[in-house]
């Protein structure tokens, strides 16, 4: 059953619009939980007060190794109830993968109620191509894919063609989407040189925006997330996908994407208006 879009509150205040979910693009993914532990009446409020600007929760790393299972099953329900893709973090996918037990992986991940899963290279030393077969499987046995690319612990200039190429047969092999690893953001954003986070820009402009989704540095605080949605909201426009997103700065990220942000909208008014009203209620 198709959940049915509230009404919003201050709705006579424009803003700019947003296309409707189930989105193709101006993706939102945010966190379940890293830093912070979602119970059932946390995952209920997040979608309450913010489900409509969250497209894919992401049940980080290996955190559901720890969390009873029927407890796990009632907190996906939730988010799936809002229509909200939820996936495993993909290092988890490449823990079982390293110990044989992938298959049944998969089958508690169905059991569970995931939908979509992420196919990554953190851990494990996997070709391309290998990749490729493991996001092929993955999506065979009925799940979405989100396949990672890039480097953690990146410590120098990304290659634009190769990224570009692997994104390209990554999306070709079935991956709905390409993450590209924080880690890379990151050290362009910090590294102070302007032409590496050129590099950033030229790969994901010759990828196409609406396919590849750009991770927040992990743990960002307010001020680092707020500077890293406007640097990618600036550059690829209010619709680009972004990834890694803390539930504390869902809506941060929203506002920055409709222009309702004080920095979007800065600007003198004319109150000679309301000074007549003012003038008139008192004669």
């Amino acid at each position: 059953m198709e959940r049915i879009v509230e009404r919003k509150a201050f709705d006579c205040v424009p803003v700019l619009e947003r296309m409707a979910k189930p989105r193709t693009r101006g993706i939102t993914f945010a966190e379940d939980a890293y830093f912070s532990h979602l119970g059932l009446s946390g995952a209920r409020d997040l979608m309450q007060c913010a489900g409509d600007c969250i497209d894919i929760i992401k049940l980080a790393a290996t955190t559901t190794r720890y969390q009873p299972r029927e407890f796990l099953k009632q907190k996906i329900a939730i988010y799936r109830e809002y229509g909200v893709d939820v996936f495993v973090g993909g290092v988890f996918l490449e823990l079982a993968l390293s110990k044989g037990v992938a298959k049944q992986f998969l089958e508690e991940a169905k059991y569970l109620g995931v939908n979509m899963l992420e196919v990554s290279d953190s851990a494990l030393s996997v070709t391309l191509d290998q990749k490729i077969e493991i996001v092929k499987w993955v999506k065979r046995a009925g799940f979405k894919v989100l396949a990672e690319c890039g480097r953690k612990m990146a410590d120098s200039a990304l290659s634009v063609a190769a990224t570009k190429r692997s994104i390209e047969r990554l999306l070709e092999a079935g991956a709905f989407k390409v993450i590209v690893e924080s880690d890379e953001v990151e050290h362009a954003l910090n590294s102070g040189n302007m032409s590496e986070v050129g590099n950033i820009a030229e790969m994901v402009l010759a990828a196409g925006p609406e396919n590849v989704i750009l991770e927040t540095p992990l743990g960002a605080s307010y001020k680092v997330a707020r500077e890293f949605f406007y640097w990618a909201v600036q550059t690829f426009g209010s619709e680009v996908n972004v990834g890694n997103v803390s539930p504390d700065h869902v809506t941060l990220l929203e506002m920055i994407r409709r222009g309702s942000y004080w920095r979007g909208w800065y600007k003198m008014i004319d109150t000679t208006e309301i000074a007549r009203e003012n003038q008139a209620a008192k004669s």
